[in-house]
């Protein structure tokens, strides 16, 4: 990696957790391991290690030694770069799979879409909208019941944080969908960008990064990045996006489940 890459991967990261604490994250660190909870979403409910691999053996077997059974048996993200043979065969004793991974693509991106070319736009929501928000974003991520209360509660949160921005993709005064943006650490990150289920097809999706781009813009160059996660049963290679096409993969993490 070169010195420009390594400062991105820093600040993309950091922003990262910034975002998960404006919505209830719990963060334990200790140097380069990171133990992430929230006590309603099991999804957040993981470590993560990174640094040099000399660090990620020892930091594993700290995680594998923890007392608390739930916290020595959650889901472990890995830096690809902290990745080694012996981390393998360690995690494969115990019963860890990789069952996904996760892809942070970042760079700067300019202005360059006349008018003519946005046909949706994004508007941004106020703290008054949280409960309309929140319900686009629990549709699209088909959340219901007790799983769209729990995206309630934690968005109204996140609206709290002046960090993040809160979006509403729109076709003139129809909310089809919804996205944030968190500014912090010299980089914006884009999150939770979904559209609702009759507004999916690759013509909108493709409209909407292109409004979103517009919007980030602005006359402006603005850093940015986002992540792909991917289940490990996922068929085909990922799609690019040229809406964002200056942006590069600057980061791969491995997600290991205990199955057995």
């Amino acid at each position: 990696m070169t010195p420009q890459v390594d400062d991105l991967q820093q600040r993309t990261f950091e922003n990262n957790l910034l975002w998960l604490e404006s919505f209830g994250c719990e963060i334990q660190r200790r140097n380069n391991l990171f133990y992430v909870n929230h006590p309603d979403l099991a999804d957040y409910d993981a470590w993560l290690i990174y640094g040099p691999p000399s660090e990620a053996l020892s930091d594993l077997k700290f995680v594998l030694d923890q007392p608390d059974p739930v916290k020595s048996s959650t889901s472990i993200y890995i830096d690809e770069i902290a990745i080694t043979d012996a981390i393998n065969v360690t995690l494969a004793k115990i019963g860890f799979v990789a069952t996904s991974l996760n892809t942070t693509v970042a760079g700067a991106i300019t202005p360059r879409l006349e008018a003519g070319d946005i046909s949706l736009e994004l508007a941004l929501a106020l703290p008054e909208d949280t409960t309309r928000w929140s319900a686009l974003y629990s549709e699209g991520f088909n959340r219901h019941g007790h799983d769209a209360s729990i995206d309630r509660a934690r968005w109204k949160l996140s609206f709290e944080n002046p960090s993040l921005q809160h979006w509403f993709v729109r076709d003139g005064a129809v909310e089809i969908g919804v996205c944030q943006t968190c500014v912090g650490f010299g980089v914006t990150g884009i999150y939770s960008f979904t559209l609702k289920k009759t507004e999916r097809g690759l013509h909108r999706f493709r409209a909407a990064l292109r409004a979103l781009r517009n919007r980030l813009t602005q006359n402006k160059n603005v850093n940015v990045y986002f992540e792909r996660l991917r289940r490990k049963e996922a068929r085909g290679k990922p799609r690019g996006s040229v809406e964002f096409h200056e942006l590069r993969v600057i980061r791969k993490i491995f997600g290991y489940q205990r199955l057995l």
